[in-house]
């Protein structure tokens, strides 16, 4: 049975349309309050981030049940802890109120995240890379995947060698660090609200930055889930200020899950830049999004710019870039289960390849429903095309190339 996906095309530039990131534009104290009220109101969402779905999912995070379990509980603690302290610290204040506190930051947060997180930060410096018997390199290609919330070190082992399997190349994991889902969403809106760079940015902006410098180097896959989305957009605005050469941004292709960002820019390749005349051209070619439209991470991130067609407006200074796929009515937000398992083919990422077709999945074949940006008004326009006629992304699967080099976005001359 096939789904029911909708598709925004890339963004088009309008009038509007501004060289100045996000972040300063906008008071950080106002996106904070912004998003702080967004989390509210989509707490609905919040429970289908823990349902399991598809039980055949290859490297499944629900077979590791105890680790979810653990999550949901230190939740649930968490919020205990806070309301406690606050009633210690407003009736005791002083000393007693900071030991909790200290007592708090040792037991709730470090103490669990030093379980989760194992040794890939004391020990590798934050990097993973997948050890899946019988991928090899392809020549000049370079594959780095950023996770997202709740993901400690068994989950991000899961992630890469699942995206190596289905992908048929070694990834390179860059581990964003859990403090449990509670801490988590906040450390997401410190670093969307206020370009806060952490210790998980920093090894990722380094890593990206020189891979992309690399003259053996033509084609850098950027990957990217959940909370890892806003480190990757961030990186970006950092790179576009950095390097002024178009020739280096023309090798990264750039893939989202379940995107926590709250924008990702893509400016301009400016005329002269590669000394031929015509249009102007975006800096990287290649920018997909998948969604789950009942994720709610997704909720609060690429879906607070690009609501399904229900009456409401794309948000006009989203600054969000790249093609927008959303499963409507799918839910979930684990990357292998809800994500990888269902988007691209119920046998992707078997260790045995060789007696199924990937290019066959009721997300890849579905018809899409295509709306426009910016305000558009032509919502819910059935299209011609499939998923696979659109996206990029699914061309890689089961180690195989894509047919033909996507043209560059063509926008209007500012």
């Amino acid at each position: 049975m096939l789904e029911k996906v909708e598709y925004i095309p890339d963004q088009a530039p309008t009038a509007s349309d501004s060289d100045i990131p996000l972040f300063l534009r906008k008071s950080p104290l106002q996106l904070i309050k912004q998003d702080v009220t967004l989390v509210l109101q989509k707490l609905p969402y919040l429970l289908s981030v823990f349902l399991p779905q598809n039980r055949l999912a290859p490297s499944r995070e629900f077979a590791h049940i105890h680790l979810v379990l653990c999550h949901v509980l230190l939740g649930i603690a968490t919020l205990i802890a806070v309301l406690a302290g606050v009633v210690i610290s407003l009736a005791a204040p002083g000393l007693l109120g900071l030991l909790f506190w200290v007592v708090f930051t040792l037991v709730v947060v470090w103490g669990p995240a030093c379980l989760f997180n194992g040794d890939i930060d004391l020990l590798r410096d934050g990097i993973v890379r997948s050890d899946v018997p019988g991928v090899e390199e392809k020549e000049g290609e370079a594959w780095v995947f950023i996770n997202g919330v709740m993901v400690g070190s068994t989950f991000l082992r899961d992630n890469v060698n699942l995206l190596s399997k289905t992908f048929q190349r070694p990834i390179t994991g860059i581990h964003n660090r859990t403090f449990g889902f509670f801490f988590d969403i906040i450390e997401c809106l410190v670093q969307r609200d206020l370009f806060y760079a952490t210790q998980d940015t920093r090894i990722a902006y380094n890593h990206i930055k020189k891979t992309l410098l690399r003259p053996d180097i033509h084609k850098v896959v950027l990957m990217a889930h959940s909370q890892g989305a806003i480190i990757a957009s961030n990186i970006l605005d950092i790179l576009f200020a950095e390097l002024h050469h178009p020739e280096v941004f023309s090798k990264l292709e750039v893939y989202t899950f379940g995107s926590a960002a709250n924008h990702f820019y893509n400016p301009p390749v400016r005329k002269g830049d590669f000394d031929q005349a015509g249009p102007a051209k975006r800096q990287i070619q290649v920018f997909e999004h998948y969604v789950n439209e009942k994720d709610f991470v997704a909720q609060i991130g690429i879906l607070r710019c690009f609501p399904p067609s229900n009456g409401e407006a794309v948000v006009s200074d989203a600054q969000y870039y790249g093609k927008v796929f959303t499963r409507l009515g799918a839910g979930g937000h684990m990357l292998n289960e809800h994500y990888l398992y269902s988007m691209f083919g119920k046998e992707s990422g078997l260790e045995d390849d060789s007696h199924h077709d990937h290019a066959h999945s009721p997300f890849l074949d579905s018809v899409v429903f295509e709306r426009g940006v910016n305000g558009s008004e032509d919502d819910n326009t059935q299209s011609l095309k499939t998923v696979k006629e659109l996206s990029k992304l699914w061309q890689y699967l089961g180690g195989k190339e894509p047919v033909a080099r996507r043209s560059l976005i063509d926008i209007s001359e500012d």
